[in-house]
This record gives structure tokens, sequence and C-alpha cells, in this order.
């Protein structure tokens, strides 16, 4: 009655998975089974409001890959991972023992895990898992900063950000630029988030040329078959991705955006400021200039 009792607590934020009998007797030898099997994991990451949850519902639409969630963010492990980047911290080992089981779970499948602020774990997941693979989402920075204040539980990491660490790489705040950022919108607090974490993308592409791949969210949305063409081959699997069903719109919301100027000034600076080498990976000259589309 006890051990039922633990475990039904331990495991609750496994939501959408339908945990009969043939399920928990499957999950908890998962757990305690100290070797992994012979799968990858793939992770997709990015900032927040990128696309991740648009790539993960893509993934799983081949029936090789599941996230064990139906498309939505795993509860077993999205606040811890969340919670480290926060706090700029590794993940715990409880954390990657949860991984480790949820994977042995997914398997024959291959585990999709759209826990995405795991950008700041890549080297710590790879050495726990050598053969994980890493989508990382790069989109708009417009686009991405519309959404964030339209979504609350992003916007809160910025509007909460003196309960964090200070510095935060996180949140892109620095001993240096905390006087400027205590003083700037959501908008641009947003901003300096998203120029943060493509340098981190590219630095990672160039590391781990083989564990990562890059996808651009208006690529994948204009030229879906290419698109997931480029993906497949990352992954070494077949093609059986079903084709991403776009609303046309949702690339032009960031029209909307009252604070375009403001935005692009704190990614112009940051990248004056942090050069990349080459554009190769996260197209910047394509975000520097307002383009005034008509909405669809």
């Amino acid at each position: 009655m006890l051990l039922g009792s633990f475990l039904t607590n331990k495991f609750r934020a496994l939501k959408g998975v339908a945990f009969g009998v043939s399920a928990w007797a499957k999950f908890i030898p998962s757990l305690l089974r100290l070797e992994d099997r012979a799968t990858p994991i793939v992770f997709v990451i990015g900032t927040g409001r990128s696309g991740t949850h648009f790539m993960d519902r893509i993934l799983i639409s081949n029936t090789d890959f599941t996230d064990l969630n139906g498309g939505k963010e795993n509860q077993f492990v999205f606040g811890e991972v969340t919670q480290a980047a926060l706090l700029g911290v590794d993940l715990k080992k409880t954390t990657l023992t949860k991984y480790r089981a949820l994977k042995n779970y997914a398997w024959p499948k291959v585990l999709v895990d759209q826990s995405h602020p795991n950008i700041w774990q890549v080297e710590n997941l790879l050495a726990k898992f050598p053969e994980a693979k890493f989508v990382g989402m790069v989109r708009d920075p417009l686009s991405v900063t519309y959404s964030t204040l339209h979504h609350s539980g992003v916007a809160s990491w910025a509007e909460n950000y003196e309960n964090f660490p200070v510095p935060n790489r996180f949140l892109g705040v620095s001993d240096e630029n905390i006087g400027h950022y205590k003083r700037y919108s959501l908008a641009q607090r947003s901003a300096l988030r998203w120029a943060v974490h493509m340098e981190r993308l590219d630095n990672l592409k160039r590391k781990y040329p083989d564990s990562v791949f890059i996808m651009n969210y208006e690529q994948l949305c204009v030229s879906p078959e290419v698109q997931l063409h480029k993906l497949s081959d990352f992954l070494g699997c077949k093609n059986d991705f079903k084709g991403p069903v776009v609303e046309t719109s949702a690339l032009y919301k960031k029209n909307k955006l009252k604070e375009k100027s403001d935005v692009l000034l704190i990614v112009k600076g940051y990248f004056s400021s942090n050069p990349l080498p080459d554009e190769k990976y996260i197209p910047l000259s394509d975000y520097f200039y307002v383009k005034n589309e008509p909405e669809k």
C-alpha cells in the first residue's frame, strides 16, 4: 500500500500516459535498469516561443518517435530543467536518471524531449547520453518577442528576474548590463534572451556538428519537405514526418509588435559586441530590418 502510494506520487507528473498495470510493469523496471537501451534521445532546444512545440509535434508524427506526452512538455522533467537553467546549475543526477528511465520506457521508439532550456545542458547531456541528438530552433526575434508577450509563463522569467542569480546566462543578465536590464521593457528583455540563446546555439553547432542540428522556423514553414529531408538525414531515420500544418498568419503576427525598433536595437547592439563568425546557422541580417509584409 505504501509502495503504491509512493510510486503514484513520485510519477504523477508523467501526465498524458495511461498507466495501467502493464504500463507500470514496464515503467518501473525501466527506472531501475542501469544500462541504457541502444536508442538516442532527441532533445528539442532553443529559446522560449521559438517553435519547440511545433518541432516536437512534427517529430512524433513519425511512428518511430514518441515524447510520451502527446505533444506537451513532459512535466516529469520540464520543471527541473527550467529551474536548473534559471539558477545556472547542472541538471541533478535524479533528473538524468529520469531521462534514462523515460528513454528505456519509450523503447523501441526514440524518445523526444522538448524541455527547451536544455540548451544550457548540452555538454552534461552528451556526457550522460553520448548518442543524444539536439534539434535547435531558430526563429525571428520579433516573432519570439511578440509570442513571449502573450505567454505568461515565458514572460514571467524576465518579469521575476530578481528571484534568480546574477549573472544569469539563461536570461542574458550580466554584472555589466544589470543596470540597463532593470530599465528594459519586457520586449527588450525578451530580445536580449533571444540574442544570448542564438549565440549559444551557434556555438553548440560549431562545437558539436554531428550532434546538433539547426532548424530555421521560417524556412520550415515555407519549405517543409526540404527541411524535413535534412532533418531525417541528420537523425538517420526515414523521412516519415508528416508535413506541418502551417498557419501562414503566424509568420506575420510580429507586425503587431509595437516595440519592433527597441527589439532590433537590442539584438544589433548585442551582436555588434559579440559577433558571430558568419551567418551559416543564424541568419542575423534577415532579422535586422523590419519587413512590412501584409498580414495574411
